[in-house]
């Protein structure tokens, strides 16, 4: 808003404070170099902030037919670090709206899910922006202590943890609960309510060879509420 004193030209904006965002980081009015390209540019959805020193930010992109007509639009998802350098990725990234699969856009473990939007599929990305792991996954989780959940079937009845190389190493095991930290590793422990073999439900704490390391119930399904 202008004050009625001041002509348009002759106004200059007040300083406007930053706001602490957290990270070590701030909100700030100052412009950030350099400038992206793109005619629509925002935060991305993917749990927000900084995570191993990147953050998401979207684009809105469009594809054009053969004869030049608009065909699709969609949100490219990128990443800029503290000094607003953007990761140069193999490949272009796109967002998902999927919020059960937010979290795993962001780095964790020095990896990445990226979603794919040919192949409709989610593979990883390692710390400088490389494929680590090709798209074949209908669901992919964050990576913990070297894991990651991840599904083949869509719907995720089941799903497996991989390693680093895209080895599987643990599971099957069922559905991935709807909060994505579920599916983490935390200290070498996963929380699993599942099937561990044919006979007997399990309810507690599993390591990362898939045995049981704390048991809170383990007989018939139901008798864990």
């Amino acid at each position: 808003v202008i004050p009625v004193s001041a002509a348009a030209a002759e106004y200059t904006p007040p300083t406007l404070p930053d706001a602490f965002q957290g990270d070590g980081l701030y909100i700030t009015a100052t412009p950030l170099e350099p400038q992206i390209e793109g005619e629509y540019v925002a935060v991305s959805g993917a749990e927000g902030g900084f995570h191993e020193g990147w953050a998401g930010f979207l684009t809105q992109e469009e594809t054009r037919d053969q004869y030049g007509y608009l065909d699709d639009t969609y949100w490219a998802l990128h990443y800029v670090d503290r000094n607003g350098r953007k990761l140069d990725t193999a490949v272009e990234t796109s967002n998902y709206s999927d919020p059960h699969q937010n979290i795993a856009l962001n780095f964790y473990d020095g990896m990445c899910a990226f979603y794919d939007r040919e192949t409709e599929r989610f593979g990883y990305l390692d710390a400088e922006g490389n494929v680590a792991i090709e798209p074949k996954f209908t669901e992919a989780y964050a990576f913990s202590n070297g894991l990651a959940a991840v599904s083949e079937v869509y719907g995720g009845s089941e799903h497996y943890y991989i390693d680093k190389n895209g080895n599987k190493v643990l599971g099957p095991f069922g559905r991935v609960a709807d909060n994505e930290f579920s599916a983490f590793f935390s200290e070498g422990l996963l929380p699993q309510s599942d099937y561990l073999d044919r006979d007997n439900y399990f309810v507690g704490y599993v390591d990362q060879q898939g045995e049981p390391a704390i048991t809170l119930y383990s007989g018939e399904p139901g008798g864990d509420k």
